[in-house]
């Protein structure tokens, strides 16, 4: 990839009227189908070398052992899906248990018809894949003019940079999405002044060391007695069903069964998309305005075995966000620096530096500081703490902290810190 180019995905939903179209679902169906056969055959075929105390079979070696062994043994793999699929399959199950090796996820699990999520991938190669802006029309290998049965989707937004990619998804509540990855080159926003705090909480979304407050929406309570009704609706239809199921026999769920489970897929849809409609604004509105951003590496995981806020903590989608923040102030040369999860910044004086450990108790959120008699608002404190920590860190130079595009603006901006005094926070 060259420099200063990111990957950026277009993502584009197909006109329901198409994805009716009897080609366009027997395509669809196939592809995801072959796919899905592909991967499990590779995860069977994985499970046994590493069973045997074998290595991890490279890419290249998967790949291959599709084209020579599973294309032999399963004629149908041949032509009638477009062969990039199936080596996305091999590559994402290599991906898949690497990160599974390393410790950073769980073991891979065989992928079923009933998922909740389908999908392929294809690369660009000889023009296969055409996006008409003006007409609506996207065109994929074994999905285009030619053979019949084009893929019309709502193009809301032009595409930027080069095609590398394409991929096909088809979501739990029936609809279908394309999504076009592209190679876009993306310019530095100019620079600014500004270095901002961010503390990331449960009532106030985001809370800013200047004093910007962002709520939340809580998504999920907002939706939670209809979606509440659906499930309850949901498991009464699956109790009925396994009445009338014989002993020994899969369970045959019924078409009101299926109907009521789209609905409580349309209902979750809402809430995710909620959520990521906040996290997209507020890290547009943060980079935009910021050169230097502060955030805490909040311990997640740990947070949601409080069973009193486990609920309002998952609801309040802190990794989207944070993920959001990342990834925009990499590519657009924002600086982002990471202060340490167990910094005690709610407890802190933003003034003196002086720790009140009575502040651990959540419902204050008003309090005034015993050794300089400061009175802090409980968010709004935590925010300016954690800027001057992260300040701090980022003139001693830790690199392991810091992230930015580039690197020499980042040289730059610690030097104008480390000639600064920062043993307070102020």
């Amino acid at each position: 990839m060259k420099e200063g180019c990111f990957i950026r995905a277009y993502k584009y939903w197909i006109v329901p009227e198409t994805a009716q179209s009897e080609p366009f679902l027997k395509g669809v169906a196939n592809a995801f189908g072959q796919t899905r056969f592909v991967y499990n055959k590779l995860k069977d075929y994985v499970d046994k070398k590493l069973d045997n105390r074998e290595k991890l079979p490279s890419k290249t070696d998967l790949n291959n052992y599709v084209n020579r062994k599973l294309k032999k043994q399963h004629p149908f793999l041949r032509g009638s899906v477009d062969k990039f699929c199936f080596t996305h399959a091999a590559y994402q199950l290599h991906d898949a248990y690497s990160a599974f090796l390393e410790g950073k996820r769980g073991q891979p699990h065989f992928r079923k018809k009933f998922d909740s999520v389908q999908s392929f991938t294809t690369n660009f190669t000889n023009n296969n894949i055409k996006v008409d802006e003006e007409n609506g029309i996207v065109e994929l290998p074994y999905f285009n003019k030619r053979k019949g049965c084009p893929v019309k989707a709502v193009i809301h937004r032009s595409i930027q940079g080069r095609i590398i990619g394409a991929q096909v998804v088809r979501h739990a509540t029936g609809d279908y999405y394309v999504v076009i990855i592209c190679e876009v080159k993306i310019d530095e926003l100019p620079e600014n002044e500004k270095a901002v705090g961010l503390d990331l909480g449960i009532k106030d979304s985001v809370v800013c060391s200047d004093g910007t407050v962002i709520n939340s929406i809580r998504a999920l309570y907002q939706s939670e007695k209809s979606v509440k009704r659906t499930q309850k609706s949901l498991s009464r239809k699956y109790e009925a069903a396994k009445k009338r199921t014989p002993e020994g026999c899969r369970v045959q769920l019924s078409k009101n069964y299926l109907k009521e489970k789209a609905k409580l897929a349309i209902k979750h849809k809402r809430v995710r998309n909620q959520r990521y409609d906040l996290a997209q604004k507020t890290s547009n509105k943060i980079v935009n305005e910021n050169q230097i951003i502060i955030i805490e590496d909040l311990h997640v995981k740990g947070m949601l075995k409080n069973h009193h806020l486990a609920k309002a903590i998952a609801d309040a989608g802190f990794y989207q966000l944070r993920r959001c923040i990342e990834y925009k102030a990499y590519a657009l040369g924002r600086i982002l620096v990471r202060v340490d999860r167990w910094l005690p910044s709610s407890q802190l004086c933003s003034h003196c530096w002086y720790q009140n450990k009575e502040i651990k108790n959540l419902s204050i959120r008003v309090w005034e500081c015993p050794n300089c008699h400061t009175v802090h608002h409980r968010d709004f404190n935590a925010a300016k703490v954690i800027k001057a920590a992260g300040l701090e860190m980022l003139s001693k130079g830790y690199y392991h902290s810091t992230s930015c595009r580039n690197a020499a603006k980042l040289s730059v901006w610690r030097g104008r810190y480390s000639q600064t005094n920062l043993t307070s926070p102020q």
